[in-house]
């Protein structure tokens, strides 16, 4: 981490590849390995340190050398990530039936770790529950669950996106304070 501290590290959301998808091109001792947490969904936590001109993962070596557990840098992680919303300012666009976010161009789906924004802040947009398409890093749309034609929607923003689409399960809604994969049929 060139020196930094993990507690600079900033939630980072990923896909978590389908098991057997390819050979790995690096192999990585357990400590010199990311820091992931696994959401169930579809989704696995990272955790980035901003270097300026790039990011560096936060490695269980990391957090050995400083006795830190993952839960105590997950909670940095997500502090530091409503950090980064407050400074950088989340703007909601309407679109049709559904409302594009937009962050800083890398953390946008990883807004999703964000309770209080969908809980709270976005509440009033999405009256029947919330059902977002995050296909990428930086690509986050959602709608009203109930509403006709939100599914259609999404599913063009993830189509406009397919080249680049990383995301296996890029549907998900939240059920009781969790994001869960949403049946897409």
């Amino acid at each position: 981490m060139s020196g930094l501290s993990w507690r600079n590290a900033i939630a980072y959301l990923k896909p978590r590849l389908p098991d057997g998808h390819h050979e790995p091109v690096l192999a990585l001792t357990q400590e010199e390995s990311p820091v992931l947490r696994d959401l169930g969904n579809g989704l696995l936590v990272a955790y980035l340190i901003d270097e300026g001109d790039q990011f560096s993962y936060v490695q269980n070596e990391d957090l050995s050398a400083t006795g830190a557990s993952e839960a105590k840098l997950h909670k940095c992680a997500i502090h530091n990530l409503y950090d980064l919303a407050d400074n950088k300012g989340v703007r909601v666009q309407p679109y049709g039936s559904i409302f594009a976010v937009f962050l800083d161009g890398n953390f946008e789906r990883s807004l999703l770790l964000l309770d209080t924004l969908w809980d709270q802040s976005l509440a009033e947009h999405v009256p029947d529950g919330v059902v977002v398409a995050a296909p990428t890093r930086d690509v986050l749309a959602f709608g009203n669950r109930a509403t006709p034609g939100v599914m259609e929607e999404l599913r063009a923003v993830v189509d406009r996106v397919s080249e680049d689409c990383d995301c296996p399960a890029p549907f998900l809604e939240r059920r009781d304070q969790a994001w869960v994969q949403r049946d897409t049929a």
